[in-house]
C-alpha cells in the first residue's frame, strides 16, 4: 500500500524544495552559498535564507582547530630513519578556498602538512633537529612550511610541531601484498 502512494511523497520534496529555507550560521562559523550550482558568496554569521531549487549552502567551523598529523618513517639528511608525528593548530581563514579547493578539507590538510614535516626532516640532520627542537627553531620551521603549503587551501596555520621523533629501523618486505613495512625501533632514545 504504501508504494502505491510514494509518488504522494515525491511531489511533496518537489514542492518542498520552491520554499525558502531559514539557516542560522553559528558565530563560530562561516559558509558559503553556491548559486546555481557555480556562483559562489559567502555567509557571514546570522540568519540567512535561501532557495533550496537553485541554491546549496554548505558552513565550515572557523574557530582554532588542532590536528595530530599522520606518523611517517622518514630519513634525515645524515641517513638516520626516524619516526615522526606532529600537531598542527590552524583557522580556516579563506571559506571559499576551504570548501571549494578542498573535498575532503581534514584529509588534505594532513597530507599536506606531512608533506611539510617531511621536507623539513629531509633537509635536516638529527643533531640539528635536535637542537632546533630545544630552542624552538624546529617548530618556527615546521610553521612556516606548513603555512606556505596550505595557505592555497584557506587554511592559516598557527603552530605545527613535532610530538615525537624518535630513530627506527625500517625492515620493507617487499613482495608481500601491499609492501609491508615493518618499522623497529633501535634504542628507547627519543628526540623530543
Amino acid at each position: 500500500m504504501s508504494g502505491a502512494f510514494a509518488w504522494i511523497s515525491e511531489i511533496m520534496q518537489w514542492a518542498g524544495r520552491w520554499i525558502p529555507r531559514l539557516l542560522i550560521v553559528r558565530a563560530t562559523d562561516c559558509g558559503v552559498r553556491f548559486r546555481h550550482g557555480a556562483r559562489v558568496e559567502i555567509l557571514e554569521p546570522g540568519l540567512r535564507v535561501y532557495w533550496p531549487i537553485v541554491t546549496e549552502v554548505q558552513t565550515v567551523n572557523v574557530q582554532r582547530s588542532v590536528q595530530n598529523l599522520s606518523t611517517q618513517t622518514l630519513t634525515t639528511h645524515d641517513g638516520v630513519a626516524v619516526i615522526v608525528s606532529g600537531v598542527l593548530v590552524y583557522r580556516v581563514a579563506d571559506v571559499v578556498k576551504f570548501l571549494v579547493a578542498n573535498h575532503d578539507a581534514e584529509a588534505g590538510i594532513d597530507e599536506v602538512a606531512c608533506a611539510g614535516i617531511r621536507e623539513v626532516v629531509l633537509s635536516m640532520t638529527l643533531d640539528e633537529i635536535r637542537e632546533a627542537s630545544i630552542g624552538g627553531g624546529l617548530a618556527d620551521r615546521l610553521r612556516r612550511q606548513t603555512r606556505k603549503l596550505l595557505s592555497p587551501f584557506g587554511v592559516r596555520v598557527e603552530y605545527c610541531r613535532l610530538t615525537d621523533c624518535a630513530p627506527a629501523r625500517v625492515l620493507s618486505l617487499a613482495g608481500i601484498p601491499n609492501d609491508l613495512h615493518l618499522t623497529m625501533y633501535g634504542k628507547t632514545e627519543t628526540v623530543l
